[in-house]
Order: C-alpha cells, then sequence, then structure tokens
C-alpha cells in the first residue's frame, strides 16, 4: 500500500514538474533579433555567410527576401547561414524569431545567367543564346524582315520582357518581346532628335530609356512606352559624346557610365547635373586606345570594357581608382572587342569579336584560355538575362 502511494506521488510529481516545464516554455519572451553586420555584403546560392549582432535565439530563421533559410547554427551574438539555391534575385536579408522580423543591411544574392541577347549589324538583327542548355547555339528573335531596316547596336533588357534596340543606321529606338513574338515597334527615330543612337541602357524603377546619341554628342532620355519626346541630358550645355557603344545606368547612386572611342571612361549625374567625371584614359589605363562597350558591377564595385583598338578586355575599380587590369588581350586571341557581359555567379566575362566574327566567354578571373561560344557577324552589344 506504501509502495503504490509512492509510485502515485513520483506519477503526480512528474505530471507537475511537466506541466510546469510547459508553462515556462509557453510563456517564454523571445527577445527581438539585432542585425549589426553581415560578414559579406553579396554572394551566390551555396555561399555561407555569417550574420553578427545580439540576442538571436535557438528559434531563430534566416529569410532572403520570401525565401527561408535554416542557419546551420545559432550563437546569441552569430547566426551561420547558407544562402538556398531558391533565391533567385537579390534580396535584403531578414532574421525572424518570437514572431518578429528583424531586417538586416542590404545583401544582394547573384543568380547564373539564363540567356544572352545580342545584336548584329551586318545582319541587321537580334540573337539569343540559351546558356542553361549544351551545347550553345543562336536562336534568331528578329531580322529584316520583322522590320529592322538598318544596322543595330546597343541592347536593352526590361524586367517585364522587353528589348530595347538602338537602331544606329536608320536613327531608331526599337522594342520587341525577348521571346521573339509579336512585331518590332518604333519608338522614337529622326523626328524625335534621335542620331546615330549606339549606347542604350534602361531605369527599370521609373520606366525610362537612356541612349547615346552619337550624331549630336548627347545622351537621351525618354518613356519606355514611347509616348513623350526625347530630352538631352543637360551636363551643363556640353557635348560629352563623340562615339558612345557603351552605356549603363546605376539606379542606386543616380549614376550613368559610358564608353567613348575617343580614349575615355566617364560617368555622370542621371539627371544632367554637373559635368562628367573622367575615371579612365590613356594616362591611367594601360595605354588605353578605342574603348568600345563597358559593363558595370556596382554591388562588387567593379566596371569592365571592351577595348577594340588595344585588343584587351578590362577590369577595373567603379570609381576609377588603382591600376585596371587586363583579363585577357592579344595574346589570348583577342583581335577586336566589343560587345561585354559579365555573369559573376558562374564567374564567366563574355565578349564579342568583330574581327573574328565570333562571342567568347572566359573566366572573369582571367585565367586558362577563352572559349569559343558561336559565331556572330559584327556583334557590338550584348546583354544577360538572370
Amino acid at each position: 500500500m506504501k509502495a503504490n502511494r509512492n509510485q502515485l506521488i513520483l506519477a503526480l510529481s512528474l505530471i507537475a514538474l511537466l506541466f510546469t516545464a510547459g508553462c515556462n516554455d509557453k510563456d517564454e519572451v523571445v527577445p527581438a533579433a539585432v542585425i549589426t553586420s553581415l560578414s559579406e555584403t553579396f554572394g551566390k546560392s551555396g555561399s555561407a555567410i555569417t550574420i553578427s549582432g545580439s540576442d538571436f535565439h535557438s528559434s531563430a530563421i534566416v529569410y532572403f527576401g520570401d525565401v527561408a533559410a535554416t542557419p546551420s547554427s545559432i550563437e546569441s551574438t552569430s547566426i551561420v547561414v547558407t544562402v538556398p539555391d531558391e533565391v533567385v534575385a537579390g534580396d535584403d536579408i531578414s532574421v525572424m524569431q518570437g514572431g518578429i522580423s528583424t531586417d538586416g543591411p542590404s545583401y544582394h544574392v547573384y543568380t547564373p545567367a539564363k540567356n544572352l541577347f545580342f545584336t548584329e549589324y551586318s545582319n541587321r538583327d537580334v540573337k539569343k543564346i540559351d546558356l542553361i542548355n549544351t551545347p550553345n547555339v543562336s536562336a534568331l528573335l528578329f531580322d529584316d524582315e520583322d522590320g529592322i531596316s538598318g544596322g543595330v547596336i546597343g541592347i536593352a533588357l526590361s524586367d517585364d520582357g522587353f528589348l530595347y534596340v538602338a537602331n544606329s543606321g536608320q536613327d531608331e529606338i526599337l522594342k520587341m518581346a525577348n521571346d521573339g513574338s509579336g512585331s518590332v515597334e518604333v519608338l522614337y527615330d529622326a523626328d524625335d532628335g534621335v542620331s546615330a543612337p549606339d549606347g542604350i541602357a534602361i531605369d527599370n524603377e521609373n520606366d525610362m530609356l537612356y541612349w547615346s546619341n552619337s550624331g549630336s554628342g548627347q545622351i537621351m532620355k525618354a518613356s519606355t512606352s514611347g509616348t513623350g519626346t526625347p530630352s538631352a541630358l543637360a551636363f551643363d550645355g556640353n557635348a560629352i559624346i563623340s562615339s558612345c557603344y557603351g552605356l549603363k545606368v546605376d539606379i542606386e547612386s543616380g549614376e550613368l557610365y559610358l564608353s567613348d572611342f575617343y580614349q575615355y571612361i566617364k560617368k555622370g549625374n542621371m539627371d544632367g547635373t554637373g559635368t562628367p567625371e573622367v575615371l579612365f584614359n590613356p594616362e591611367n589605363s594601360l595605354d588605353m586606345s578605342t574603348p568600345s562597350n563597358v559593363f558595370i558591377d556596382p554591388v562588387r564595385e567593379k566596371i569592365y570594357w571592351t577595348d577594340e583598338g588595344g585588343d584587351k578586355i578590362i577590369e577595373a575599380n567603379i570609381d576609377g581608382s588603382g591600376t585596371p587590369v587586363a583579363l585577357f588581350d592579344s595574346t589570348d586571341g583577342v583581335q577586336r572587342p566589343d560587345g561585354i557581359a559579365v555573369d559573376y555567379a558562374s564567374g564567366k566575362i563574355y565578349w564579342s569579336d568583330t574581327n573574328l566574327s565570333k562571342i567568347f566567354k572566359g573566366n572573369l578571373d582571367g585565367t586558362g584560355s577563352p572559349e569559343e561560344l558561336i559565331e556572330a557577324e559584327g556583334c557590338y552589344g550584348m546583354i544577360l538575362e538572370f
């Protein structure tokens, strides 16, 4: 009898203990996380990063935009997490715990390019290369039968799937679907002030186009809808270009970058105020000859360009500091490079060679030998789709 009573007391004690523990868990207050820094501000899927801060809890979940990631380790002052494969764009990091989400510093996730779109001046067409499936082959999207009646050079891609092309031969800015459907639309022409357009870029946030009007020495700006009249950026009333195939915009900084055959790389304000700054010229850039096209990576603070006359593929700091580096040159078979694009996630750089009539790719760190991708006639412009 005594033994039964002791067993009953023990059982009740265990029940009370479990109930108390359950109440404690239920009533536990989980503080909001405090994020102070990231071990790096950019990366790609599979990269491991460390989030530093305080009040991190064992229940913490890290989000890359809307994609959740379970940390590999959690300490009160640090979280280690791997960038998920599902992340498809640059997104900010946040930490969720106790029902409260804490936003972290800006973090950019690089994703591999899916397609490369390019123009062929000689053939008056626009084509696409599938970069995912091998072997890589080009597909014709639009040509003279679709209304491309002149030599096309610059090309830009909108977030909603349209290509914008500078038709230098006919003084036109064209719009077309990136899947090859529909027809080619002339947005602006000579009656709108278009004159020998070469480089072209797009501000996706504000639905605005920018292009280099090499015929007038100006940078033009207009709506992606084709409505209204294009305007020339003022830049203190000065013509700032001669022959400009390369034009890119950085929405975050409000700056545009351009290359010009007349031996310089410049940047200026997208609103046309002030005077553009010369970043690189023959005095500080590997005997610069005739820079053709340009690519910028504001996140990594890098700028790339092709030097047509110098037979070089160049990487440099986007602020104009330091000494530019030739990733590939004539010793690698480069003869007359023009179009250029960079895929950081895949570690590749692409360029066209208008002397060899081919498109090449090489390792972004400049190692190894360039690989021939496809044949391309007179390709001066290219753009990657990520």
